[in-house]
């Protein structure tokens, strides 16, 4: 017997979940990787700006 059955009633009432906090949820989801993708190209964009700025400027001898 399981001890759902055993347990009182108002220990095992839980309140109705929103109909729409699945469906968010499963979009945040989704979305992350897109995030953390965004997230790393952006770093990497940034790194390289300031690598160039900060690299030595060569000058051309002619």
């Amino acid at each position: 017997m399981p001890a759902a059955v055993l347990a009182c009633p108002s220990c095992t009432a839980r309140a109705p979940e929103s109909p729409g906090g699945a469906g968010e949820l499963l979009l945040a989801l989704m979305l992350v990787p897109f995030a953390l993708v965004g997230v790393g190209l952006w770093a990497a964009r940034r790194a390289g700006r300031e690598e160039r700025a900060s690299a030595p400027v060569e000058q051309e001898h002619s």
